[in-house]
């Protein structure tokens, strides 16, 4: 019994030291605040407040990869959206609708049902158009929120050399690359899983894509 003992409490400790070798050199946690609304709403509807992500220290992003870079206007803190170009692309985005060097990311076909967020310039829940979006020549599906009332200038941009453009999933009510600029791709963590939402429509474990 003793031995057992001591064979589990080494058991343990190695399981301890692996996940803690694991943490510091391959992976790394994020919990989306709670106090940016702003942000909150831009991630939807892939991510939501509160929201517990898996994120890769290490392999530089590429198109539609979730990503999560330090805010170019908010030492400390970070900002999370979705790369729609990298070194070199020429990205578009008009009316919600997005293009890469010239190609127009499809609309597949429209969400299972609509969506829902919150607005923090009304105080009030907004009904957005939700749509599905691929890249030409991708087999990855994006949901997309867009506000088909709303107009909003045309912008575009060439990705410097080592940036990336991010755009948020709401693409009505952004806060991205549109405002902020590119960003450093080596400074940029992608997120490879959510592993805990507190938002009932969203399963709790989730590859993200």
């Amino acid at each position: 019994m003793k031995n057992f003992v001591k064979g589990l409490v080494w058991l343990v400790a190695f399981l301890g030291a692996l996940a803690g070798i694991v943490y510091a050199t391959i992976f790394d946690f994020y919990v989306i605040p709670s106090d940016d609304i702003a942000q909150s709403l831009s991630f939807a509807p892939s991510l939501s407040a509160g929201d517990v992500l898996l994120l890769k220290r290490h392999g530089g992003p590429v198109r539609r990869d979730i990503v999560r870079c330090p805010d170019p206007q908010a030492k400390g803190r970070f900002v999370v959206g979705r790369v729609l170009g990298i070194t070199g692309d020429h990205v578009t985005v008009e009316q919600g609708h997005a293009w890469v060097n010239e190609d127009v990311v499809l609309t597949a076909r429209g969400c299972d049902r609509g969506r829902k967020a919150f607005d923090p310039t009304s105080g009030d829940t907004r009904d957005f158009t939700c749509e599905v979006e691929r890249i030409k020549g991708s087999d990855r599906d994006t949901e997309v929120l867009v506000d088909k009332l709303r107009t909003e200038p045309r912008w575009e941009a060439t990705v410097e050399p080592g940036k990336v453009a991010i755009v948020s999933d709401n693409r009505s009510a952004h806060v991205d690359s549109r405002g902020y600029g590119q960003l450093d791709a080596s400074s940029c963590s992608v997120i490879a899983f959510r592993i805990w939402t507190t938002d009932p429509d969203q399963s709790r474990i989730w590859a993200v894509r």
